[in-house]
């Protein structure tokens, strides 16, 4: 399958996973990560860092180094490295059994971007959950 160019919408925007501290983490779900999709120029990390002690309101210096925030990728890579079709692919966290790819379930999604291009990451977000539902029908027809 041939790999889609990086739209030009997409340029700039990064995606991290931030384990959650216990104080952040919802009762229910005592061990959280939550996909952080931002955008930067220069060291991606240490500005997600900053993004999050700032809407967050909690002290994250070091949460890169110590593996609080890991996986900074651009949707660029992301893309690149999917397994799906299109914009999809910047969704994918898991590749393998019945269902073969695995998106990132919306309510674990924050948007540190400009509401246009949260727009698009929603839009992108939208066609993943489409393809998912697709291979869902084409396993469950297949059984």
């Amino acid at each position: 399958m041939k790999t889609p160019a990086i739209p030009p919408s997409l340029y700039g925007v990064h995606c991290a996973i931030v384990s959650l501290p216990s104080q952040l983490c919802e009762r229910s779900r005592p061990l959280q990560e939550r996909y952080v999709f931002f955008e930067a120029k220069g060291e991606p990390g240490a500005h997600l860092e900053k993004l999050l002690a700032i809407t967050w309101g909690v002290d994250t210096r070091g949460w890169c180094e110590n593996g609080w925030i890991y996986n900074v990728r651009s949707a660029h890579d992301r893309i690149a490295d999917g397994m799906g079709e299109g914009n999809s692919r910047v969704f994918e966290c898991g590749w393998g059994g019945p269902e073969r790819i695995t998106y990132i379930d919306r309510a674990d999604c924050d948007y540190l971007v400009t509401p246009r291009m949260r727009s698009r990451l929603e839009a992108a977000h939208a066609e993943a959950m489409a393809a998912a539902k697709l291979l869902r029908a084409s396993v469950r027809a297949a059984s």
